[in-house]
């Protein structure tokens, strides 16, 4: 994913927080198809505040998408993306690591460039 492309897609979950349509759709919950990918959905604050509520949590943390910094948080830091591998198909990304304190649940992001080890 380029650069401009995550930048659109956040975007979108930015926009899908003050959008809504009538119909009690996918839209009006939070969500919006991922016409690009044809499955799964992308999702904003609406969809967010309604998972964390349900399933009284605080936050959530998710993997599996690129991010530049190797992790951002979105809709108002109550999303946490995290991706482990950095150079991925040979972007300049980061990679980072999220660590959570069981005791106090502290959450700290380890950032991780491996420019260095890389052959």
């Amino acid at each position: 994913m380029t650069r401009a492309e995550f930048e659109l897609q956040l975007h979108t979950l930015r926009a899908l927080g003050a959008s809504s349509e009538g119909g009690g759709g996918l839209l009006e919950r939070g969500f919006l198809p991922n016409s690009k990918r044809g499955t799964a959905h992308y999702f904003g604050d609406k969809a967010v505040d309604t998972f964390l509520a349900v399933n009284r949590l605080s936050q959530i943390i998710r993997a599996h998408e690129c991010c530049p910094e190797g992790y951002y948080l979105h809709c108002g830091g109550r999303v946490l993306t995290i991706f482990s591998c950095s150079h991925y198909c040979e972007m300049r990304n980061k990679a980072a690591v999220a660590l959570v304190d069981e005791g106090g649940g502290k959450l700290s992001i380890l950032q991780i460039d491996t420019r260095s080890n890389h052959l």
